[in-house]
Order: structure tokens, then sequence, then C-alpha cells
């Protein structure tokens, strides 16, 4: 008889991101669904090819808790700090006269579900599983913005295991305490980047999505599918945005947590600036770690934040809303704080007159050892903004305080083919080109990303 938690922490869960909301989340369901010429045991290369050698270390590793082993397109997001979620339902009463209280209580507007959380910057395989392009040479949110990639949303899983087990080894097991909270459909709204003196580079995004469900009891039992083939009985939380119909053909299942390879977490000690020397009276460091400016300032924070708002489409005959769409246009901020040392000419009525857009980058390297030559180590990470002008340029003075100054740069996202504006991430990512998903249509989808 499994004992109740007394408390849940971090030390017990895990999160998960699938791909497509409405489409499939296991190579061994689309099997089932008769899709041809599909091997549930085989993974992909870098380059999109199909590698056999691995077949049965996938099934090993990527065994479900609900269900017989396949190949699961769910992946975990590492380096989580925190998650938080939420739902609001918005009804309209319905009142008559001649009584006082009302008489039902009625849902007009599409309820609100968010997921919010953030985790410590690595490699970029982060933001590759939640669509976005990580190659630096392609609009980071691309994905986002394309109907077919990122046009339904995706799928989130919130895995908790028993009460005093790690998540990463505890769910082995797989005990009928197993929890998963899912949400469905999910949209990215928010997305920043914070780095600082004295603590490590991090990612935030906030998450809307149609749907939230919980499911308990995953005891690893399973019901089959199509001709005996994959089959969860965990349905997916997804909406479908056609009709606002319950998605009720697409199982999921959970990879095995795992702590993942690589660096373990970025420091603030690797971090490079090129601002261009873009502020009107102060200097700022060139970004070539090896030839700092002398008297350049001396950058303390930096943050990137891109607000994605987005209108949810609503129609007669729709419970929920058929889509959410990004509001463009779309700026990004760039947010810069240093201690001044030198200044320089300038005069911003030279601001006023003509196009004086800078590309802005962050550089951020693996964790290296002090050596007689700094900036050796591998690129982590490197986030580029194209096309940012100069807004405000503020200082700071008070007695027993160092002079600082306050940055604030803003650009605009350009389309997917636009390689002069927006926000451009690169990571050192080693997935490349996978293939990640089927859609709804059976169709094939390599994001190339």
């Amino acid at each position: 008889m499994a004992t109740s938690r007394n408390r849940v922490i971090y030390q017990s869960e895990a999160l998960f991101v699938g791909a497509a909301a409405t489409g499939y989340h296991a190579t061994g369901e689309h099997i089932a669904a008769g899709a041809p010429g599909v091997n549930p045991g085989l993974d992909w290369t870098t380059d999109g090819s199909i590698n056999e050698a691995s077949a049965a270390e996938r099934v090993d590793a990527e065994s479900m808790y609900t269900g017989i082993g396949s190949n699961t397109i769910v992946r975990q997001l590492k380096r989580v700090q925190n998650a938080n979620y939420s739902f609001t339902v918005n009804r309209t009463d319905v009142n008559q006269f001649g009584q006082l209280s009302r008489i039902d209580s009625l849902v007009t507007e599409t309820p609100t579900v968010s997921l919010d959380f953030s985790y410590l910057l690595t490699d970029g395989e982060n933001e590759r599983l939640l669509n976005f392009a990580v190659n630096g040479a392609t609009n980071s949110l691309s994905g986002q913005m394309d109907p077919i990639v990122g046009g339904k949303g995706q799928n989130f899983f919130i895995l908790t295991v028993p009460e005093g087990q790690d998540a990463v080894k505890g769910d082995k097991l797989k005990p009928a305490s197993n929890t998963v909270i899912s949400l469905g459909n999910g949209f990215v709204s928010d997305y920043s980047v914070e780095a600082a003196v004295g603590a490590l580079p991090t990612a935030s995004l906030t998450v809307e999505g149609f749907n939230i469900k919980s499911n308990t009891n995953l005891t690893g039992d399973s019901t089959a599918g199509q001709d005996g083939g994959f089959g969860t009985g965990v349905m997916t939380p997804a909406i479908d945005p056609n009709d606002g119909s319950k998605v009720c053909s697409r199982w999921f299942a959970l990879p095995q947590a795992e702590t993942g390879d690589g660096v373990t977490a970025l420091r603030p000690g690797d971090i490079t600036l090129d601002l261009q020397n873009a502020a009107l009276f102060s200097k700022q460091v060139d970004g070539n770690a090896n030839n700092l400016i002398p008297g350049a300032a001396h950058v303390q924070s930096v943050s990137i934040s891109v607000p994605m708002a987005r209108s949810v489409l609503q129609r007669l005959g729709n419970t929920f809303g058929f889509s959410r769409e990004i509001d463009f246009p779309v700026n990004v901020t760039i947010s810069v704080n240093a201690l001044v040392s030198e200044l320089k000419d300038g005069d911003m009525l030279d601001l006023l007159c003509g196009d004086d857009a800078k590309d802005l980058k962050i550089t951020l390297r693996n964790p290296e050892c002090v050596t007689c030559e700094r900036g050796e180590s591998a690129v982590g990470m490197v986030f580029e903004v194209k096309g940012a002008i100069l807004e405000s340029e503020s200082y700071s003075s008070s007695i027993g305080d160092n002079k600082s100054v306050d940055l604030t740069f803003t650009a605009q996202i350009g389309g997917a083919t636009d390689t002069t504006k927006g926000l451009f991430i690169s990571g050192s990512t080693t997935h490349g080109k996978m293939p990640r998903y089927w859609d709804d249509s059976d169709m094939f989808i390599n994001d190339g990303y």
C-alpha cells in the first residue's frame, strides 16, 4: 500500500516538453496509428538520417511510465530552477428577475492556463526543445512564428515521484504514487535572459496554454493500441484548435529523467560582451577578452527581454480559442548596468538624425581554468541582437558608492528570413537537426533547428 506524501519539493520533480501539441508524442504511437515506413526502435543522427545501431539503447533508456517500451518524443528540460503553474476559469453569471442568487455561471471566454519556469543556461538545448532556432543564422523566433512548427503550441509535463526520492533516479521504479501534471497547447509568451556578477546566467520563460490536467497512479500498466502496438491509456492534455474539442487519440510517454551531459552551468566570469561602444558618453568593452579597452566601463549585469504578447483568436462554435497569435511588432530590450570609469565625446543631438543601429553580442563560454591565455574555452552559447538602437543612458552617483550607468537598447524582431534584425541564438548543443515529431496530419516535421 503506497503511503501518502507529506510534502513535495524540487528533489522529486522534473519538467518535460513535448512537440506539436496535437501531434504524436512517441514513435511507437505513430506505428500504432498505421503510419508506414517508420521503425519505432530507431534513433536519428544529427543530419536527420536514421541510426539503427542505437535501437536497443533507446528502448531501454526511454521506457515509459505508463505502457510498453517505446521511443518517446517528449524531452526533459535540464537545469530547471523553479516552475509555477496555475489556471483561471472566467465565468459569466446568469441571473433573472425574481431570483436573488444566480441560476447558473457559464464559461464564455477561453480559460487562462499559465506556466512560468527558469533554468540555468548551458548549451542551447532547452531553447531548441522550446522551438527557438539555435543555429546563430536564423531568427531565433522563427519557430515560434511558424504555423506548422509552433502554430498549435507544445505540451508540458511536470513529473512528481514519491517523497524522499530524486526524480532523476527514483522514477526508475515507476511506483503507483507517481503523478504527472500536464499543460496542453502551451505557447511561449515571454523569454528573458539575465547574467550578472556573482550569479549563474539564467533564462526565464512564461507559457500560456489552453488546458491543464493531472494523472495519478501511473503504475506502468498498458492498454494496447491499434494492431497491438503502442498505447498508454493516458491521453495528452491537448485541445484541437480547429473545433475546441479534446484530443482523445494521442497518448504521452515520459523518458527517464536524467542529470544530462555537458557543462553543468555557465559562469559570469566566462562572459564577454561586444557592445560596439554604442553608449553616448561611456566607453564599453569591445568583447575581446584578451584586449579590453583601457578604462572601459566595467559591466555588472546584462539582460535580454523578449515579451511575445499573444492574442487569443476566438470564433463562434469554439469553447477555446483556435490560436494564440503573437502580437507584432515584437521588441527586444537589452539592459546593461556598468561601473563608469572613462567617458568619451558625444552629443545627444547626433542620435536624432540617421540610423545608428548596432549589432550587440553576448558570448558565454564553457567554464575554464585560469591560464596564461583567457578566452580559449569552447563557446557554450551566443546571444546576438541585431539592429539595436540606444534608447536611454542613465547615470547614478552618490557619496560612498560607485558611479554607475544603465544603458537600454531596443531592437525589433524581423521575419524568419531577415538576417539583419532580431535575436539570434547559437548553442553548442550537438543534437542539430533532430527530427522531433509528426503533426496531427501524419506529416513528418524536421524543424532544421
